[in-house]
């Protein structure tokens, strides 16, 4: 019995396979040049590493899953500059906490902001490059804007209350505490 048949199959299926994994890179390379994107990308692969989640796919109604079952969802922002004629104020935008189409289905929502170096001392971990806020699915139903929006400024310490308030006053937490709160 010769084994050429099967070599040929095998070498076959490999070429197969190859061409399949470069159109998946390629694929995989033009989301992740969508700055967007790759924010999200990137907050979600941090909370599955910190967390020891599983990344679930781009439609599911969360983001990540952990062993124990809780379903996450993740918005990352980077600092943003709402108004050029003030530079100096910066804040956070996280869109569609709910979904694009109020789809999203999940236990918790954590939030992820750039760390504003100017405010670090009066963050809850001065040392984290990332400001982290943890909200319940109902707490998120509640802030959630008309525009399906969360915005907020970078300083904590800023005079007033609203959503800012809430949510640095109630929901800031760290990478300790949200393993502790999660079990790990």
């Amino acid at each position: 019995m010769s084994s050429l048949p099967i070599q040929q199959s095998l070498l076959q299926r490999i070429a197969v396979l190859e061409l399949e994994n470069s159109r998946l890179k390629e694929r995989v390379d033009f989301l992740e040049g969508i700055p967007t994107l790759r924010a999200g990308i990137k907050g979600e692969r941090l909370i599955a590493q910190m967390l020891d989640g599983r990344l679930t796919v781009h439609t599911a109604p969360s983001d990540v899953i952990l062993t124990s079952g809780i379903r996450i969802e993740v918005k990352y922002s980077r600092l943003t500059t709402p108004n050029r004629k003030f530079t100096n104020s910066k804040r956070w935008n996280w869109a569609h906490p709910l979904g694009t189409y109020g789809g999203k289905a999940y236990d918790r929502l954590l939030l992820i902001g750039e760390a504003d170096p100017r405010f670090r001392a009066y963050y809850k971990d001065p040392a984290s490059p990332y400001v982290f806020l943890d909200l319940a699915f109902a707490v998120v139903q509640e802030i959630n804007r008309k525009d399906h929006m969360i915005q907020i400024t970078t300083d904590p310490k800023r005079k007033g209350g609203g959503t800012r308030y809430l949510l640095f006053g109630k929901h800031e937490t760290t990478v300790d505490i949200l393993k502790a709160t999660f079990g790990l």
